[in-house]
């Protein structure tokens, strides 16, 4: 699934000839590829491409190679070990840990709580930043005494101070966690539904293969985050899913990412 083609041999008479055909098989769905633009192939080894982005969502848990003959066509399926559970054209945004220093100064209020004891401070913050913080999960301030912060994960909720919500608190951290409790990098990737909920299609763990329209890797990426916006699809431009990729970079902002061609290979 990875690769962009299919190797698959055939064996046979000399002089024996008939289109290879390669059947992806998913629960709905079935696309199918004719190898050599559909020119009649005798015994050999051939490769055939894989179009990926034309292969629409599903899940497909074997392919099939058909060789066309006289006088009955022989085929032959391959099981696949990691079904491929697959996203179709989806929709590419990614998320980072913002510094503060790289936001607005317009300052505003935010706070900083334990949340073992649920006891808030309230402190001066780059107003841009406790959004972008927020929004992210994550994000460092600028002052050693408020260094890298965790958006409220809701732990002191019944305790907030007047002016404190979970738009504006944040508690201390050592390291940037995602959901499956992993240090997240620039190959991993958050989604929905949470990749730790039971009876979640996705686990923690799971490699999301990204290709392009020209049927070219981007890459293979990690799911160790939880994405809620995720379930947030933008139709009007064709998507039918949703990730977001962690980002190493700490600028206040990000753009999304092109759409691509996603699919889940476990």
């Amino acid at each position: 699934m990875r690769t962009t083609t299919w190797d698959v041999t055939l064996s046979g008479p000399s002089g024996v000839s008939g289109t290879l055909e390669v059947t992806a098989n998913g629960v709905s769905n079935n696309p199918q590829v004719t190898a050599d633009g559909g020119a009649a192939l005798g015994p050999g080894s051939y490769q055939v491409p894989l179009n990926r982005p034309s292969m629409p969502a599903d899940t497909y848990s074997s392919v099939t190679a058909t060789w066309n003959v006289d006088p009955i066509p022989p085929s032959n399926t391959f099981g696949l070990s990691r079904t491929w559970w697959v996203q179709g054209y989806t929709e590419h945004t990614q998320y980072n840990t913002p510094a503060e220093s790289t936001c607005t100064q317009t300052q505003g209020t935010g706070f900083i709580f334990n949340p073992s004891t649920c006891v808030f401070t309230q402190v001066s913050m780059s107003a841009q930043f406790i959004s972008q913080a927020n929004r992210n999960g994550t994000g460092t301030a600028d002052t050693s005494n408020h260094g890298l912060l965790k958006a409220d994960l809701g732990q002191c909720s019944g305790s907030y101070p007047a002016g404190a919500s979970s738009s504006n608190s944040f508690f201390q951290i050592s390291s940037v966690t995602g959901t499956c409790n992993q240090v997240l990098s620039g190959s991993s990737v958050a989604t929905y539904p949470n990749p730790q909920t039971p009876g979640s299609p996705w686990s923690c763990g799971d490699n999301l293969l990204v290709v392009n329209s020209s049927n070219a890797n981007v890459g293979v990426y990690s799911v160790l985050d939880y994405c809620f916006a995720c379930q947030n699809v933008d139709p009007g431009y064709g998507y039918v899913a949703h990730v977001d990729h962690y980002n190493t970079s700490n600028a206040c902002s990000l753009s999304s990412l092109p759409g691509n061609w996603a699919a889940d290979t476990h």
